[in-house]
């Protein structure tokens, strides 16, 4: 569910956007705000996909993430 940064400060992200936080809880409450995480409808703990830039070494869980990182880096 989390994944983490290798350097002196933790950080956890959000595999639906990848948005960082410093916080647990932090996450928490913004995939319940932007995801609408719930107790009925927790699709969080499906399997993700990672994508990849075919033109560098960018990778996300999001194709509308990996699309933004196209138009800004590559066009």
């Amino acid at each position: 569910m989390l994944k983490k940064h290798a350097n002196d400060e933790d950080f956890v992200t959000c595999l639906k956007c990848d948005q960082e936080f410093t916080d647990p809880h932090e996450l928490t409450q913004h995939k319940k705000l932007h995801h609408a995480m719930n107790n009925t409808n927790n699709n969080f703990n499906t399997p993700r996909v990672q994508l990849s830039c075919s033109l560098c070494t960018y990778k996300t869980f999001s194709q509308d993430i990996l699309d933004d990182h196209m138009d800004s880096q590559h066009r």
